[in-house]
């Protein structure tokens, strides 16, 4: 009789760690999709940001072309979470480098679109800043989930991997010289 209670606790047990893996795991992915919303809401707003900008500033075609790149390469639908992320970092270096390239340009500072497009922009971005936060604390749960007794025995038997956080590319850690900025 008592064996067959210690069995079914087990049992529960196992059930319940099982259920809070997937449920976690889940969690994850479903924070990662956020920031792929966000980013699509970014990579629709570069065509009219750089419509706009090619009025006004025809010699910074390099700029253009490198967001318009940018853009195309993140249209394709296999991109794994890693390369979307990659993607993430080098249009945010290039809408950098574009926002510094508009200080020449006072009518397009003014210009009311513009400022709407750039609005929007920052807006996009802090959506994304607080997406990356919130999938780093869902993998931060995940992964202490997994790493605790008796859930990392439970997970060396079903195999459930480690999520991986978002990390600062090293280029952005550093501060930024605003002498470089401007020329």
């Amino acid at each position: 009789m008592y064996l067959f209670i210690a069995a079914g606790g087990i049992a529960a047990l196992l059930i319940i760690i099982y259920n809070d893996l997937v449920r976690k795991s889940n969690q994850v992915k479903e924070t990662f999709s956020l920031i792929d919303v966000y980013l699509k809401q970014r990579f629709d707003l570069l065509p009219n940001l750089v419509e706009i900008v090619k009025q006004h500033m025809g010699h910074e075609r390099a700029v253009m072309e490198n967001l318009t790149a940018l853009r195309t390469r993140a249209a394709a639908p296999s991109l794994n979470p890693e390369a979307k992320i990659e993607l993430y970092n080098e249009l945010q270096q290039a809408a950098r480098q574009l926002f510094v390239s508009v200080e020449n340009y006072p009518v397009l500072q003014s210009s009311a679109l513009f400022q709407q497009l750039q609005n929007t922009w920052s807006g996009t971005e802090e959506n994304i800043a607080a997406a990356r936060r919130t999938y780093n604390a869902a993998v931060t749960r995940f992964n202490t989930f997994q790493q605790q007794f008796p859930v990392n025995i439970i997970n060396a038997i079903l195999g459930f991997q480690p999520a991986t956080l978002l990390e600062t590319p090293e280029a952005e850690r550093t501060n930024p010289n605003a002498k470089n900025l401007f020329q």
